[in-house]
């Protein structure tokens, strides 16, 4: 399959479509994409989210579920290019799926421990967790 970039834009919106069979290509085709649509500048000393869509516990190949190597290749390169170490990947409980219960079952436990980054089940957090998120402009 051959990787493609689709920008489809309404006003200031723009949403990024790459395609590849290679996982040694995710890395370097979200760096592209986040190029496109403008990343903001970070800090190491910034802590950065990510929230996976983890809504069943189906395989990323039935397209309801992020594929581990996408949130591999975001934490790739922010490790990479701002050197960000504090990372988070986050998710809630929901009726049909506990987080934990995806996390592990979804392969983000193992990617948590390879690349050192925390897994936050949002419905066990001790305190509400507060998140500022910079859009570009």
């Amino acid at each position: 399959m051959q990787s493609e970039l689709i920008s489809l834009r309404d006003n200031t919106e723009v949403i990024p479509i790459a395609e590849t069979e290679e996982a040694s290509d995710i890395c370097a085709k979200i760096r592209e994409r986040f190029k496109l649509i403008g990343c903001p500048k970070l800090n190491s000393s910034d802590n950065v989210v990510t929230k996976p869509n983890l809504c069943s516990i189906q395989g990323p190949e039935t397209g309801a579920t992020t594929d581990p190597k996408v949130v591999e290749g975001i934490i790739l390169y922010l490790q990479k290019q701002f050197s960000v170490s504090n990372i988070a990947i986050v998710k809630s409980d929901e009726s049909q799926v506990l987080a934990d219960m995806a996390f592990k079952l979804l392969g983000y436990e193992e990617l948590s421990k390879s690349f050192s980054v925390q897994l936050v089940n949002l419905s066990k957090a001790s305190s509400s967790p507060t998140f500022s998120m910079v859009i570009p402009s």
